[in-house]
């Protein structure tokens, strides 16, 4: 620089050390004078100026030396505060020809110093500002004074943005010169304009988006929601702001779980997500929204409120309670189905173990349902439970549960009912369905139902024991002639009995798993020769409890045939017989095995089927394996036990009817039946030799046998004396522990195994 504020300043100085010099000079003197006063006055001499003039002079040149030291190392310092200033700093003439700068403007141009100084300023500013330039110079030369921005470019062409504050400084010199004083604010601008493309971008999409935005303050006041919550609902943003966000729930209900928790979260200043909440419209009408929310922290890093979004979804909550609502329904009678239904009963359950209420349960199951759909078809039975379900509507309350469990199986909850009330209401289901006449088409029918009742108290187990409980008690108001109530009563001895059979089918199960069934036999002997020799051995089954203890059939088969354990049974025997017993058996002397074929099996189309596999498979020749069929069975499946022997003998098996006699129309169906060999029921053979009855029968059998051409087996023969009456009757064969007792096959394997017992499940 030429001139500057340190160089006048300096010229101050050194006028103000004259006049110091000058005044100590004075005072030099006038102390000199002093001191010869009276010669001064006498003679006025003017010698003593050679003692003061020197002084004067020397003090001057010490002040000055002294200034002109400062003056440089000011001029310094104000040097090193220019170069070392982030603040761009220079100077350029009136015309706009740069004189001097420092570093910043050099760096903020990214130019050498030399190659700014003595050019043009307009040289770097842009090209569309050029004319701004202009203004400018002239504005600054009228005003002394500008202040604005600068667009300028860097060597290597990339924009910078200049704020400034000129200034005209009028020097020594002849010429004035304007002082640069600006800051390069490039990076604000940026930020600025990222700023403002993000306010601009926010705005957009708040306007375009699906869900509305909103924000709070610390006071959890409503102080932004953006204008899609107006499009949605109708209301106007500004009738929201100022609101809580508890104040804008207002129609939810505050004694619900989700409310709490929401109000526990705002109060803890958690995030949260999706609370629903219902909203009054503009129309009047409700919707129902989801907001999600955030906190977040001011500059200061104090809780500054929450942002986050709103959603209408009243479409997706309705079509939520209706997808709630079909599955919890039965599609045909709309009544709650099974598993809504067990939610109920639970709720009920700890009702009363909480609060000590009383309800009871209704198991409903239609007697002759099945007869409807056989007769007329599942159309009408379907109608038919619909007529039904709505004659139980009538009998439930508001807060009662009716449900369809399946098929037609219906249950009732009542709710705050004592055990007696219930069983009267019970009771008039059951009177109303006998009235009840379904009619379709030209036929018209009667039904009945039989109802289970249970109470649940505060000493009531777990809903699926109070469910099994009530179906039990059904199952026995069927047993002991359905149309009728039967109240369960932990003690009932019926029920006692029923649930014991229940445990033997759930032992039954456990069997089979853990390998605990075994193979028997008992042969059936020809009586006519001496000694009696086999034909046959009958398979039996026995079973190892717990405690390797021997269970016979009869403890175990009625509970299996009771809940359709049967058919595994047969496959289970039929398997085991076949491809494992079978090939280790010695039939030299002709005898064959016979199978126990259930009622179950015969009437399961599959089962013959695997049958026929099993033949296959196995090495035993057809001929050699018979079947035994009961009486009973026969006759309840008179037509599949048909075709069953019809299919099987054109193999070569042969059939035993069993336990015949036992029917009131035996005669009458073992004409229907291909059957090889009528095994008379044991009840009459027992005891033929004490009761002249017993025997008549057993003769009588054996004379219709002889006429039709069919073999007499008597079993259950326990004497020498019944061998005796049956070889006079000219009955051939028998089979009884007078005979042969059962016993486990290895007594009949040519190769005994280590093990007596060793056919085993599994």
């Amino acid at each position: 620089m030429d001139i500057n504020k340190n160089e006048l300043r300096i010229t101050t100085y050194a006028v103000r050390d004259l006049a110091l010099v000058l005044l100590f000079g004075g005072v030099v003197y006038l102390g000199a004078v002093g001191l010869d006063l009276f010669n001064f006055i006498k003679y006025h001499s003017l010698d003593k100026l050679f003692i003061v003039v020197p002084t004067f002079v020397l003090g001057l040149i010490w002040f000055a030396y002294r200034r002109a030291i400062e003056s440089r190392e000011l001029d310094a310092h104000y040097r090193m505060l220019v170069d070392r200033s982030w603040a761009l700093i220079g100077m350029h003439d009136l015309d706009g020809v740069m004189k001097s700068i420092n570093p910043a403007i050099a760096e903020s141009l990214r130019y050498p110093e030399e190659e700014i100084n003595g050019k043009f300023f307009g040289d770097f500013i842009t090209a569309s500002k050029r004319q701004d330039l202009v203004e400018y110079l002239t504005h600054i030369k009228k005003q002394s004074t500008a202040e604005g921005q600068f667009r300028l470019l860097t060597k290597c062409g990339k924009p910078r943005v200049w704020e400034y504050r000129n200034m005209v400084i009028r020097g020594r010199g002849p010429k004035p010169f304007v002082l640069i004083h600006a800051l390069d604010i490039t990076k604000r601008q940026v930020a600025r304009n990222a700023l403002k493309q993000s306010e601009e971008r926010f705005k957009h999409f708040a306007e375009a988006a699906a869900d509305w935005l909103w924000e709070t303050d610390e006071n959890m006041r409503i102080v932004y929601l953006s204008p899609r919550l107006e499009e949605t609902t109708g209301v106007a943003p500004d009738r929201v702001l100022g609101q809580t966000l508890l104040e804008l729930t207002t129609y939810w209900n505050k004694e619900l779980t989700g409310w709490r928790d929401f109000k526990q979260q705002l109060d803890n200043r958690q995030a949260f997500r999706d609370f629903e909440f219902p909203m009054i419209k503009i129309d009047g009408g409700f919707c129902v929204m989801h907001i999600s929310g955030t906190p977040f922290n001011n500059l200061d890093g104090q809780f500054g409120g929450f942002r986050g979004t709103g959603k209408d979804v009243t479409n997706e909550h309705q079509l939520t309670q209706k997808l709630a609502y079909q599955a919890n329904r039965d599609p045909l009678t709309k009544l709650l189905n099974r598993s809504a239904f067990e939610h109920r009963v639970k709720q009920a359950v700890e009702s009363a173990k909480a609060k000590g209420s009383r309800h009871a349960m209704c198991y409903l199951d239609l007697d002759q349902f099945k007869i409807v759909n056989d007769t007329v078809g599942h159309a009408a039975g379907d109608e038919l439970l619909c007529q039904i379900a709505n004659l139980f509507r009538r009998h439930t309350k508001g807060h009662d549960a009716l449900a369809r469990l399946g098929g037609d199986e219906f249950a009732i909850l009542l709710l705050n009912q004592p055990l007696d009330k219930a069983t009267e209401i019970a009771n008039q289901i059951v009177d109303e369905v006998r009235k009840f006449r379904f009619d379709w088409r030209d036929s018209a029918f009667s039904v009945s139902t039989s109802i289970g009742l249970v109470e649940i108290i505060a000493t009531s187990e777990d809903v699926g024991e109070v469910i099994r409980q009530s179906d039990v008690a059904c199952y026995m108001a069927k047993e002991q002639g359905r149309n009728r109530v039967y109240v369960y009563h932990p003690q009932d001895r019926a029920l006692l009995r029923h649930d014991a059979a229940m445990n033997q089918a759930t032992e039954f199960t456990a069997a089979l798993d853990e390998g605990r069934f075994r193979l028997y036999c008992q042969p059936v002997m020809d009586i006519s020769e001496t000694p009696a020799k086999p034909i046959m051995y009958e398979v039996l089954l026995r079973l190892l409890d717990k405690e390797n203890n021997i269970m016979y059939p009869k403890d175990f088969i009625g509970a299996a045939e009771r809940y359709g354990l049967m058919p595994t049974i047969d496959r289970w025997v039929i398997d085991r017989t076949l491809q494992v017993v079978a090939p280790r058996i010695d039939f030299v002397s002709g005898a064959a095995l016979s199978l126990n074929i259930s009622g179950t099996s015969l009437n399961d189309a599959r089962f013959i089927d695997f049958l026929h596999l099993q033949l296959d498979e196995s090495s035993i020749p057809a001929n050699r394996v018979y079947f035994e069929i009961t009486e009973n069975s026969a006759i309840c499946y008179s037509d599949e036990a048909s075709d069953f022997m019809s299919s099987l003998k054109k193999r070569g098996c042969r059939f035993v009817l069993d336990d015949f006699g036992s029917g009131l129309s035996a005669y009458r169906n073992l004409k229907l039946l291909p059957v090889d060999y009528l095994k008379i029921d044991g009840d009459f053979v027992r005891k033929m030799d004490e009761d002249p009855i017993d025997e008549a029968m057993v003769a009588a059998i054996q004379r219709v046998a002889q006429l039709m051409g069919i073999e007499t087996i008597a079993e259950c023969a326990e004497s020498e004396s019944t061998l005796r009456r049956l070889r006079g009757m000219g009955i051939q064969y028998a089979q009884g522990n007078v005979l042969d007792r059962p016993k486990p096959f290895t007594a009949i394997t040519s190769a005994p195994y280590e093990h007596e017992t060793h056919i085993a499940a599994g």
